[in-house]
C-alpha cells in the first residue's frame, strides 16, 4: 500500500524478543546454525540492530566472515540507541584478519546463496562435477568453510583422490 508503513505489532515484538532470548541460549551452548536461525525468524519480525549484532557474532562464530563483515557493517550504519559500536567494530575487525584482505558485499553474499542453491540442485541430481564447481564459485563469493567441505563430499563421489583444494 501506499499508507505510511507502521512498525512491529507487540506480538511481532514479543516473539521476537522468544526468537532472540533462544538465540542467545543457542549461541553460548555454541550451537550455531540454530541459533543463527532464530535470529534471522526474530530479524524478519523486527529489523532491530540488537538482533542484527547477535547474527553478526554467530556467522563469526562460524567461521562465515565474510557474512559477519557485512552484517556488522549493516548494524554500524544503524546502531540504534544503545550501541557497542566498539565490540562490533573489534568483531569486524577480527572477521575482516581472516578474509586475507578481500572484501565481500552484501550481493556476493547473495550471489554465493545462489550458487550454493545450484550446486545443491546439481549434487541432488547426481551432477557431482557442477556442484564442486558450483561450490566453487561460492566460496570466491563467500568464503564460507563449509563449502570446502561440501566440495570434498563432491570428490569423493567424482573418485578424486582425497586432497582439499586448498587450506
Amino acid at each position: 500500500g501506499s499508507g505510511a508503513t507502521t512498525g512491529p505489532t507487540d506480538a511481532q515484538r514479543a516473539q521476537a524478543q522468544k526468537l532472540m532470548d533462544e538465540g542467545i541460549k543457542l549461541l553460548k551452548a555454541r550451537d550455531y546454525e540454530a541459533a543463527l536461525e532464530r535470529f534471522e525468524a526474530a530479524y524478519q519480525l523486527v529489523q532491530s540492530p540488537k538482533i542484527l549484532l547477535n547474527m553478526a557474532a554467530a556467522l563469526r562464530d562460524m567461521g562465515r566472515h565474510a557474512e559477519a563483515v557485512v552484517a556488522y557493517e549493516q548494524y554500524l550504519a544503524n546502531p540504534g540507541d544503545k550501541p557497542r559500536i566498539d565490540e562490533a567494530r573489534a568483531a569486524m575487525e577480527d572477521s575482516r584478519s581472516h578474509l586475507g584482505g578481500r572484501t565481500y558485499t552484501a550481493a556476493d553474499i547473495a550471489e554465493a546463496k545462489r550458487l550454493i542453491g545450484e550446486g545443491t540442485t546439481a549434487y541432488r541430481g547426481g551432477r557431482f562435477q557442477d556442484a564442486y564447481n558450483a561450490w566453487g564459485a561460492a566460496y570466491e563469493k563467500n568464503p564460507n568453510p563449509l563449502l570446502l567441505q561440501s566440495q570434498a563430499t563432491c570428490m569423493q563421489r567424482l573418485g578424486a583422490n582425497y586432497t582439499a583444494a586448498r587450506l
